[in-house]
């Protein structure tokens, strides 16, 4: 699973198409740009995934023929450009993760972030919404959950964290890896995503496939489709009105645990692939072959084989 969290941090991307009828795979004259470059030159055509919440402010410098964005106010990107509500987290795949049955340790996770690391100014709070979560703190009493701290953080700052929201009963500073991760999601029985400017992390599709739902900030960038389009992923809370929480918590713990099911039915490396590739053969200012049916980063290769193989033997077990 490796390979899957390393690829997202490149600004650019190459680009390879699938042609299902001939089995064929071909490196495509376009690329994708994932994060704002308004210093640097691509002589190719490209289309932008718009996963930082940098594309506000940087938008305007940009040319592409076709944007991809995760933001319910998209005012910022140029009008009169084609534009269509597809973060790069809808590729997250089943595959990704196996379906766990651990047994429950824990009622919730949060994944945050040092707050001492430099990604900006006060990354803990503005990204993965650190004071969201600590105003949920009497929405969870009576609950016990595990925070995991991403790029590690000092005991003062775990401290912080235990004073701040008593149900945590863990908080894990120590690098893990991404299995262990996937393990402690499965210990717990929903996540937690205060994430503010978060541009659809794909922490939350990754809860999904293990059969986990999640309370989620109604305010986050992008991410808040899927329970728009399926409550059984989970609840909204407003970071506002956090006594209503405690509602919602509820109805998270009442929900059967089916996540990975509605996800696949609805997301995926093989509906996302396709997706793509019919929007940029609408949307290419060039020729592209009618017989690429699937569209997807170059760096997805070993996706895209885990993604033939689990098909592979999804059609022998029919037969």
């Amino acid at each position: 699973m490796n390979y899957r969290i390393q690829q997202a941090a490149s600004a650019t991307k190459y680009m390879v198409g699938y042609m299902e009828n001939t089995n064929e795979v071909i490196d495509l004259p376009f690329r994708c740009l994932r994060k704002p470059r308004p210093n640097k030159t691509i002589k190719e055509p490209y289309f932008c995934f718009v996963s930082s919440p940098h594309w506000v402010k940087q938008a305007k410098y940009c040319k592409p023929f076709m944007w991809l964005h995760c933001f319910k106010n998209y005012d910022f990107l140029p009008a009169g450009d084609p534009k269509y509500l597809f973060p790069e987290s809808d590729f997250i795949d089943v595959s990704f993760g196996s379906e766990t049955s651990n047994k429950i340790e824990y009622d919730y996770f949060y994944f945050t972030v040092n707050k001492n690391r430099q990604l900006g100014h006060g990354a803990s709070n503005l990204y993965k919404g650190l004071e969201n979560f600590y105003s949920l703190d009497s929405a969870l009493v009576g609950l016990r959950g595990v925070v995991i701290v991403y790029y590690g953080g000092s005991r003062t700052f775990a401290d912080l964290i235990h004073r701040k929201v008593k149900s945590v009963d863990k908080c894990i500073t120590t690098f893990l890896s991404p299995n262990n991760v996937g393990k402690i999601m499965s210990k717990c029985r929903f996540g937690i995503f205060p994430n503010h400017a978060d541009c659809s992390p794909r922490m939350i599709p990754e809860t999904f496939i293990r059969n986990r739902p999640i309370l989620l900030n109604k305010n986050i960038f992008g991410g808040w489709h899927y329970l728009e389009q399926n409550s059984g992923l989970g609840e909204f809370f407003d970071p506002k009105k956090t006594k209503l929480a405690r509602e919602s918590i509820h109805k998270i713990l009442s929900l059967p645990n089916n996540q990975r099911e509605l996800w696949s039915g609805m997301y995926g490396f093989e509906k996302s692939s396709r997706k793509l590739a019919s929007l940029i053969k609408k949307h290419y200012p060039g020729d592209l072959s009618d017989d690429i049916s699937h569209m997807y980063f170059k760096e997805y290769e070993q996706i895209f084989e885990d993604w033939k193989t689990s098909t592979s033997e999804r059609n022998n077990e029919e037969v």
